[in-house]
């Protein structure tokens, strides 16, 4: 048995030799064809290496690189490629072999310059011109590969505050502005256009820029620190904890876990510009580019699970968007702008945020209100840092000029998302439900719209209440809770953004009263997820410039001046207009905004569209308004007789017939006639709907009821029986 066993292994193990035998051929041809091609060992330690100036180039500069093999036992034999994988166009790129001459892009255009004169100039993402290239090396089975990244400047939110080792440019208009930079101890260096300075701040400390002739300014250099010296006890730890929960305070890990949309393409080394703290190469200002080389840390090929695990701590304190990302390397600053945003969130395609924010009329509305009678209240909506105080309650307490933004900024990117979080989805400041006299609704995301556009109706969200009255007062001491109460409207104070008093059917003075107020269906666009940004934002296109947070239904997102004049409003943009993306899911394909009305409400003896009848009961009002104006021949000093309205510093008042305000003895427009207040009222009337700005689509019934009910009873006033063949809206 022993010996049978035996002789049967012997066997077996001969056989098994025989059979690698007869697969040896096979085997040993490939692996001495491997053999024979010396690169996989011999060039084992072959490097791809490209030089030439790379980091902040400046602008406008032609820049050459040459890629070549270091450690080949053939360094000539290698054929290279070229592929721009990310960025910003050149405005010339010639490729030659292992050598890549491009021209970067241009600066910022003088108009883009222009509100900063003697200041930092904003560089956002895409006016920095970043690119990236991949340049792969071939020789026979083996490919070499490297991504190398240009960058003209590195962002800047334009603030008085810059990195060390990094590029400023500062605007220069008038010579005083360039003798200051010159005083200032500030490194200039070679500019690409006479109307920008390039200045470099070399060591943490204060440059002063101080000229007789201008209102100085100190620039603050400095290094970066991280967030959790920002967290610390005594300074900001609320705010720490709440970034902690962002979205910001986990991109990178994220990233690197491979846990974010992957549309946007593969997770790579750049993508660390906006994901981290500091990461500007060459600039030594102990940013995450220089904590990554001092550990050795290598950046995963392939996002995991286990990435993140692998970063060394220090690396950690330089990853994710951190507090100094909007508030300047080592120094705290507090803005109200945009610019800090556009640093990452200006790159179209993906991000097209920053150029929608920036076409939107709120991002102006601050410049809207000078010299035309603004007061304290017109800020609260108009100017960034006093709606955010009376959000919050209180102002700033940061120091102006060192620590401040102390010039008026728009409504504006950190004013309607709060960058430390807020429980409200997309860190909205409010979100959920609203108090409107006579009903509560869920408005959503819509509630943040509402706290502005609520015409001068008393909007409570929580402790906030912020109603809209000319000349008076918004302290949040009014409302629920409180004793005082409110002071009294002026009564000639037009209707100012009055979207929620039109989407909800309030807000309008009747003549005579309702026989029925009922609620249905008078209220179309209530139920609406999100109310206002449910209809005014598509998720769908919002890489579309002339969408998104344009928040225009109307593909025009041009900036326009508030209509003054009521021989002017007109609704020719809603009637042309197409079917937005965001209605469509509601009301399905075809037709355009200005859908089909359910009758003819203007009795012109035909259905159109909702615009063209609201239109159409507009033209009818302005008419019988003008009618009577003419009856009661009111004239001002110099004999010129009131034919129309017009609104002047938010107020109702009496107009030529070329819209020219009437105005008193002592300068001050005449006002609306006190002694007929259903004229007043109809007055009122025609300014709501037409400042609503829908065309009534916001609340179709309601809007035709209420102006047919205007017209009728203003007809009745002057002695004449109504007789319309309109479809009357009950």
């Amino acid at each position: 048995m022993t010996s049978k066993g035996k002789g049967c292994g012997a066997t077996a193990a001969l056989c098994f030799l025989l059979l690698l035998a007869a697969m040896a051929p096979t085997s040993c041809a490939r692996k001495k064809s491997t053999e024979q091609v010396p690169l996989v060992s011999a060039e084992s330690a072959a490097r791809l290496v490209v030089e030439g100036p790379m980091d902040q180039v400046g602008f406008a500069r032609p820049i050459k690189l040459t890629a070549r093999v270091d450690g080949a036992s053939n360094p000539h034999d290698w054929t290279f490629r070229w592929t721009q994988v990310w960025g910003s166009d050149p405005q010339k790129l010639v490729v030659s072999g292992p050598t890549l001459e491009l021209t970067t892009p241009p600066p910022p255009p003088p108009k883009d310059v222009g509100d900063y004169s003697g200041r930092v100039v904003p560089i956002t993402a895409r006016a920095a011109g970043r690119m990236v290239f991949r340049v792969e090396a071939a020789s026979g089975f083996t490919t070499l590969e490297t991504s190398v990244e240009i960058t003209p400047a590195f962002p800047s939110a334009a603030w008085p505050r810059a990195p060390v080792g990094i590029d400023a440019y500062v605007a220069i208009l008038r010579p005083e502005e360039q003798e200051a930079l010159s005083r200032s101890g500030l490194r200039i260096l070679p500019s690409p256009a006479p109307y920008l300075a390039r200045v470099l701040a070399d060591t943490p400390r204060w440059y002063n820029v101080r000229h007789p002739d201008l209102e100085g300014w100190d620039l603050r250099s400095g290094t970066w620190l991280g967030s959790k010296d920002c967290g610390r006890a005594e300074c900001h730890p609320n705010e720490y904890a709440r970034w902690q929960q962002t979205r910001h305070g986990s991109v990178f890990t994220r990233g690197i876990q491979g846990r974010l949309n992957r549309s946007r393409g593969p997770y790579e080394r750049h993508c660390a510009s906006c994901h981290t703290v500091g990461d500007q190469v060459g600039a030594n200002n102990d940013g995450f580019d220089e904590r990554v080389a001092k550990t050795g840390w290598k950046f995963p090929d392939h996002p995991s699970e286990a990435a993140w695990r692998d970063v060394p701590e220090s690396v950690r304190e330089r990853a994710n968007v951190q507090c100094e990302n909007c508030h300047g390397a080592g120094w705290f600053y507090v803005g109200y702008g945009d610019d800090v945003c556009g640093q990452c969130h200006d790159l179209p395609p993906q991000y097209a945020i920053y150029g929608q924010a920036r076409r939107n009329r709120m991002s102006v509305s601050h410049e809207s209100v000078r010299g035309r009678g603004a007061n304290e209240v017109c800020a609260q909506c108009h100017v960034a840092s006093e709606y955010l105080a009376s959000v919050r309650g209180y102002h700033s307490r940061s120091k102006p000029n060192r620590e401040l933004e102390t010039h008026p900024r728009g409504i504006g990117c950190p004013v309607c998302h709060d960058p430390h979080g807020t429980p409200c989805n997309k860190q909205l400041r409010l979100c959920g439900f609203l108090e409107v006299p006579g009903t509560t609704f869920d408005a959503g995301q819509g509630a943040l719209c509402v706290s502005c556009h609520n015409g001068e109706a008393n909007v409570v969200h929580g402790p906030l209440l912020r109603p809209f009255i000319p000349g008076g007062d918004t302290r949040a001491g009014h409302g629920h809770g409180s004793s005082e109460p409110p002071p009294p409207p002026d009564p000639d104070a037009a209707p100012h953004a009055p979207q929620l008093q039109v989407l909800t059917g309030r807000g309008g003075r009747f003549l005579a009263l309702p026989k029925s107020f009922a609620r249905s269906p008078e209220y179309p666009h209530m139920g609406v997820p999100d109310s206002c940004v449910g209809c005014h934002y598509d998720r769908d296109s919002r890489h579309d410039e002339g969408r998104g947070h344009t928040f225009r239904l109307i593909a025009n997102p041009g900036i326009q001046e508030p209509v003054s004049c009521a021989r002017k409003m007109s609704f020719a943009e809603e009637r042309e207009a197409p079917l937005p993306p965001s209605c469509v899911r509601c009301h399905g394909p075809g037709g355009g905004l200005n859908r089909v009305a359910r009758g003819d409400y203007d009795g012109n003896g035909k259905v159109g569209g909702i615009a063209d009848e609201v239109d159409g009961l507009l033209s009818l009002l302005r008419e019988e308004i003008e009618r009577q104006l003419s009856e009661m021949a009111i004239r001002d000093p110099n004999g010129v007789v009131a034919a129309t309205f017009a609104i002047v510093d938010e107020r109702m008042v009496l107009a030529s017939a070329d819209c020219r305000p009437l105005r008193s003895r002592t300068g001050p427009p005449i006002p609306l006639p006190s002694e007929d207040p259903l004229l007043s009222k109809a007055i009122y009337n025609f300014v709501l709907v037409a400042r609503d700005g829908s065309g009534g689509i916001h609340n179709p019934q309601y809007v035709a009821r209420l102006l047919q009910n205007t017209i009728e009873e203003l007809e009745r006033k002057r002695g004449v029986e109504p007789r319309h063949g309109w479809k009357r809206v009950q």
